[in-house]
């Protein structure tokens, strides 16, 4: 008995004394994975594994040892009376043996031909943003997501390796759960209901959806049900958001000097040409102690708040054997930092899939996003005259009466202050969009299924505005309020259906054929009033026909159907995973085009060469991956407006009213084209992949060129044709670029985990060819001369302007320049900007344009940085940066060239002035608004943005609660840092959908700063 007991007592405590542990960790495939974490659960005991992925740790018997590496699933494995052991770990979804997403199914990544690039959004679900394309900025390498402003609730503008076309679309096709435009943008999508993206960018993989995959595609993967297991998360953040940056501008003291500059050179005889000289007379000098004026109204600081935020999010998913459900709801309520700006929006998802019968399985996807945008009255740049930076620092902010100067000099003219404008007057668009998505899929035999999915989609938007009768604009003119409406209704139809049949053969063959079928109908069903003079500012736009006087109300309807056809297929083969090819095809038929010419044929191909698994290649164990891969394919683009290829009508009701009756005339507007057929693009692309030490380090670079012919272009007709405009396919554009991302876990410790992300992207696009009869298209002018467009053997996103030369200083200058003609003006006085006349023919013409550069960055990219403390504690800085490319500061036009009705920016302290500053190369006060766009106005578009700084702690509960399995509470900033040399608010903005880098007047973006807690169950 004694013996029993101490034998027992010996094993107890050799159960409780720790021991070495040894073993080696292998991944799926059998090889040694090195670095891997060897920890002993609930202590700060660990290690990691050699070269041979061999480890050796203390542990006691009842001790849990847990083996993680990043990209695998961890296990966790009881100590027990082991001293050896032998460990397997399995790859998470993003490794490269699992699969991917791609268009119209799913691949193993390691089969993948493809450009074809995912992220995994889990990571990315604590950042204080509204929008996924605000997370993905920089993440994808080929990728350039510009927001058009900071406004809530702002679109983006996408582009995946560059643009192509020039007057049609050049945003990426959007799929979410197989479904095409299933959502108007991104905007209706919650972030937390995503669960990866994937951007197919070359042709190859684009190619499944022809016409519809010419800019790239961006699938979405929403969450869905587990089987097995019901889990709920909750999600609540809150923030408060600021403008970061302040502009250098005038106060008042400063801008009353800067008035009385006007009052001295508007004096009658400032400048006798015959005397070449000025009066230096002060007599008239508007404010005699501009000191007393002070700092003055900080008119940015008036318009804008300190914005509160917050989202809550909550989701239920689970299943059975057979069945499986998600349902999620969120609720997202910005208020802007523009005063009376913001936007609430409430989305909800149910995502259902039941297995009826072995062979068939039924679903359905459903998803309605409310969305209410409170937009901004007001702007805080830009040229109005009414933005906050241009507004007199010398008026009251509660004054309505823009006094600049004595009477004499545009006083007591009356305006609408614009704060009085974001108080009273509504700028409102409501948005609820509806998709519903059943399917059925069928297992017709082993390994031939086949999926058939519908979808309907409708998204109804209805804008309202309103400016009451007693702004004083409307009271001095006797006017009245002003309202209007108006609704637009956008249905879409989708059918699909394809069969799939996959097949392996002697575990070396590995086959799947692919093909389809898709049909689509889209209306667009819209409809506007507007009305002038109502009497009772409590109707508004609810009454539009209360307005006195019938003839002051107006409106407009129309209606717009597209339809396309599609016949669609791929084939896929691979050979003991070394050798793999693509073939991918889809024939398009589009209402767009005109009869005869409706019809394109886009095939590609792809191979893909993966060394490390050649015999030669197998032995070299810190090799994970090397790949090769080469594919080449054509894509077509008909994103134009409806009935281009058909001459159009348009009516005139602009005349008299006579008896009461209007009389309606109708008249042809546009030429037809017969001919007009599919904007088409032929790509190819290079790509290697690289991953050493069992995917510690992944790499992938890839180079890509493609030529655009055919362009959809509208152009102008010969004027005695009696039409301005026609549709054509003329012209062409070529796009290269290289692209490259590098994924590195640098320090892979028990206690800490350092993780980097490099991506990298250039792209450059050149406008080959615009047809014999154009010299150049304008996308934007400022004083009837080109400051963005396109030329043969240009960039596509030029700039264009006159080289600056100064000021003209006195009157000798002006007088030698009548013989040299090396300058031109717009008038020939001191003071007034000078330009390199090119021509030397004594004219300011387009002649002496010249290109100033492009609008798209040399490269750019995101730079991500992952810390990872004792497992649960996460520290996260995202930089995204941009190198080189242009933007004009649209707003230096009136504020930085003398313009005399608004306030300056600083540096128009130093400019010319006859006695003070002689030599000065700035626009003298006076000389009215140099509108002509040149290098003084230009700006290097480069910045490095923190993006987002985070730190989070998750809390573990598993082992203590039978309910919660985790809460994590987290802190982050977004727009943390800006570093820029532009002047303005922000250069990574683009008010102008086809304009890359454009401000005119861009909602500044803010700095949010947010709180969250997730709680999962």
């Amino acid at each position: 008995m004694l013996c029993l007991v101490a034998a027992f007592a010996t094993q107890t405590a050799m159960a409780q004394k720790p021991r070495n542990i040894s073993g080696q960790v292998f991944d799926s495939e059998g090889q040694p994975m090195i670095g891997a974490t060897v920890v002993v659960v609930g202590t700060s005991t660990g290690t990691t594994t050699d070269m041979n992925g061999k480890f050796t740790i203390k542990a006691k018997q009842d001790d849990q040892l847990s083996f993680s590496f990043l990209g695998y699933v961890e296990v966790v494995e009881r100590v027990g009376t082991r001293t050896q052991l032998n460990i397997v770990l399995k790859p998470e979804n993003v490794s490269i043996n699992e699969v991917v997403v791609i268009g119209y199914g799913q691949q193993q990544k390691s089969d993948i031909t493809g450009s074809v690039a995912s992220i995994n959004m889990e990571e990315l679900t604590d950042m204080p943003v509204l929008s996924a394309d605000e997370a993905l900025q920089g993440r994808v390498a080929g990728v350039d997501i510009v927001t058009a402003d900071g406004e809530p609730g702002a679109g983006s503008t996408i582009r995946v390796r560059g643009s192509r076309s020039i007057n049609a679309s050049n945003e990426p096709l959007i799929v979410v759960d197989g479904v095409m435009d299933a959502v108007e943008n991104f905007s209706d999508i919650n972030p937390a209901d995503i669960k990866n993206v994937t951007v197919l960018k070359d042709a190859s993989s684009t190619a499944i959806y022809g016409s519809r995959g010419a800019n790239g595609v961006i699938l979405v993967t929403t969450h869905g049900g587990d089987s097995n297991k019901f889990s709920i998360t909750f999600n609540a953040k809150v923030g408060i958001s600021e403008i970061p940056r302040e502009l250098d501008i005038m106060n008042a003291t400063e801008f009353a000097a800067f008035r009385n500059d006007v009052s001295y050179m508007g004096q009658s005889n400032y400048w006798l040409p015959d005397k070449g000289y000025y009066k230096r007379s002060s007599s008239s000098y508007s404010f005699e102690n501009p000191e007393a004026f002070g700092v003055g109204t900080d008119w940015v600081d008036v318009l804008t708040n300190t914005g509160i935020r917050q989202s809550y999010f909550l989701s239920l998913s689970g299943g059975g054997k057979k069945s499986k459900a998600y349902f999620s709801a969120a609720y997202d309520d910005e208020a802007g930092v523009v005063v009376n700006s913001g936007m609430q929006r409430l989305t909800t998802r149910l995502k259902f899939d039941q297995e009826l019968f072995k062979w068939m399985k039924v679903g359905i996807n459903l998803s309605y996003t409310y969305r209410d945008q409170n937009r901004a009255k007001v702007k805080i740049s830009g040229t109005s005259t009414t933005c906050a930076i241009a507004v007199n620092p010398m008026q009251d902010p509660n004054s309505t009466w823009n006094i600049l100067g004595d009477n004499g000099v545009n006083g007591g003219s009356v305006y609408n202050n614009p704060y009085f404008l974001a108080i009273h007057t509504t700028n409102d668009r409501i948005t609820r969009t509806l998709n519903m998505a059943p399917y059925i899929e069928l297992t017709l035999y082993k390994g031939l299924k086949l999926l058939s999915r519908f979808s309907y989609t409708t998204a109804d938007t209805d804008t309202f505005t309103y400016s009451p009768s007693f702004l004083p604009v409307a009271l001095k003119r006797h006017k009245g309020g002003t309202a209007s409406r108006s609704n637009t209704d956008n249905t879409r139809l989708l059918s699909e259906t394809t069969l799939t049949y996959n097949r392996t053969f002697k575990k070396a063959h590995k086959f799947s054929i692919m093909a389809g079928f898709t049909a689509q109908n889209i209306k667009i069903d819209s409809e506007s009033m507007k009305g002038v003079g109502y009497l009772d500012d409590n109707v508004t736009f609810y009454n539009m026909g209360s307005v006195p006087d019938r003839r002051n109300l107006t409106g407009s309807s129309s209606f717009k159907e597209t339809q396309r056809l599609s016949v669609l297929g791929r084939a896929t083969y691979s050979y003991k995973g070394r050798y793999h090819a693509t073939l991918t095809m889809r024939y398009d038929g589009s209402s767009a085009f005109a009869d005869g010419h409706k019809w394109g044929f886009f095939p590609a191909a792809a191979f893909k060469w993966s060394l490390n698994n050649e015999r030669w290649l197998k032995s070299v164990d810190w090799l994970s991956d090397l790949s090769i891969r080469l594919s080449a394919g054509r894509s077509g683009n008909d994103a134009v407006a409806n009935y281009v290829s058909q001459m159009s009508l348009s009516n005139s009701v602009s005349g008299w009213l006579f008896n009461d009756v209007q009389d309606v005339a109708y008249y042809p507007t546009r030429l037809d084209n017969p001919n007009l057929t599919w904007e088409k693009t032929d790509s190819y692309n290079v790509g290697v992949d690289f991953a050493v030490l069992n995917n510690r380090v992944t790499m992938t670079v890839e180079g890509y060129l493609s030529y655009t012919t055919d362009l959809l272009m509208n152009v102008n007709n010969p004027t005695q044709s009696g039409f301005s405009k026609r549709y054509m396919n003329i012209g062409s554009t070529r796009n290269t670029g290289v692209e490259f991302s590098i994924t590195s876990r640098n320090i892979s410790r028990p206690k800490f985990q350092w993780t980097t992300t490099l991506t990298v992207s250039h792209n450059r696009q050149i406008v080959t060819d615009l047809g014999s009869d154009i010299p150049y298209i304008a996308t934007y002018s400022t004083g009837g001369k080109m400051a963005y467009g396109y030329v043969k053997g240009y960039p596509a996103n030029s700039l264009w302007g006159f080289q600056f030369a100064g000021v003209w200083h006195n009157a000798q200058e002006i007088e030698e320049n009548k013989t040299t003609k090396a300058y031109g003006t717009y008038d020939k006085k001191p003071g007034v900007p000078k330009y390199v006349d090119v021509n030397h023919d004594g004219l300011l013409s387009d002649a002496d344009l010249v290109y100033m550069g492009s609008s798209d960055p040399l490269i750019n990219g995101g730079f991500n940085n992952t810390f990872k403390i004792i497992k649960n504690l996460s520290i996260g800085l995202y930089f995204t940066y941009s190198l080189g490319g242009k933007i004009y500061n649209l707003s230096e036009i009136g504020m930085g060239s003398g313009a005399t009705t608004r306030n300056q920016y600083r540096y128009m302290i130093n400019a010319w002035h006859p006695v003070r500053n002689p030599w000065s190369d700035i626009p003298a006060a006076r000389m009215g608004a140099d509108s002509y766009p040149s290098q003084r106005i230009l700006h290097d578009a480069s910045y490095l943005r923190l993006q987002n700084a985070s730190i989070s702690y998750r809390f573990d509960l598993k082992k203590k609660t039978r309910y919660l399995r985790d809460i994590t509470v987290a802190a982050n900033v977004q727009n943390a840092f800006l570093w820029t040399g532009y002047n303005g608010y922000d250069p990574d903005v683009s008010t102008s959908g086809s304009i890359r880098r454009f401000d005119n007047g861009a909602y500044p973006r803010a700095r949010v700063y947010t709180i969250s807690l997730k709680i999962r169950y």
